[in-house]
Parts: C-alpha cells; structure tokens; sequence
C-alpha cells in the first residue's frame, strides 16, 4: 500500500478555499473548494490528471495511492479562522490586546499580520483550543 502523508496549504481568498502541495515530485498540485472537502477533491482529481498525462514518469506522483493519501492541513490565518470559526474573534482580540475590527481584517485579507502579530495570534488560539479540550471555561 502506497500512503504518504502529504502537506496542503489551505488558504482562504474570494470565499473560496485555495490550497496547494509544495515540493513534491516535479508537480505543484493546486485545487480550490467552497469547503476544505471540496478543496482536497479538487486536488486529488488535479494530482490524478497528472499522473494520467505528463505525470506518468513523475517518480514521486506515480507512487501515491489517492484512496490512501492523508493530507496534513496547514492553514492561513483567514483559511483558519473561516474554517474552525468558533473561535470568537472578541476573544482572541481580548486576549492579545489588538482591535476585533483589525483581527477581522486580518481574517478576511484586507490586512496581514506582522509576523510577531501572527504568532501572538496562533499562541493565543492554541491556548482558547487547550481550554477546549480540557474543557475549562474561557475566562
């Protein structure tokens, strides 16, 4: 059996989720879905159409079995908010001190985070999911 664990890049731009694979074989994959289901079917009809065509002599592309394929999803901070959007934007603003209206820009790419302020977010976002899985009240 053929499995790999494969990187997808999931961004969010014009309501829809973009993604792509990075690095593998002589093939960038890229799809786009209006869900991340959506958006990995795209890109494994993308991957299958080139294994079928030019891809045929792609060492890497030629060995991967799509119904066993795992996609390790790697989100944008705006794909990250939509997707997974319990998490309150009051809230993570509250907890990293920044403006909601300015987080939400962020969210819908009308701004984009310095780095510093990117960290500042997903540290903040990791701590509202541990309190989520141990189940303790956001405070």
């Amino acid at each position: 059996m053929n499995y790999k664990h494969i990187e997808l890049i999931i961004e969010k731009n014009d309501g829809l989720f973009w993604g792509r694979i990075e690095n593998k074989g002589n093939f960038t994959p890229t799809g786009a879905g209006e869900t991340t289901t959506g958006l990995i079917k795209d890109i494994k009809l993308s991957i299958e159409d080139y294994i079928e065509h030019e891809g045929k002599e792609d060492k890497f592309w030629c060995k991967i079995d799509l119904d066993n394929i795992e996609f390790d999803l790697k989100y944008d901070l705006a794909a990250f908010l939509e997707e997974f959007d319990f998490f309150n934007l009051s809230v993570i603003a509250d907890r990293i001190n920044i403006n909601r209206t300015l987080l939400n820009q962020y969210k819908t790419g009308t701004k984009h985070p310095s780095i510093e302020q990117a960290k500042k977010i997903q540290n903040s976002i990791r701590g509202l999911a541990k309190m989520v899985v141990e189940a303790q009240p956001i405070a």
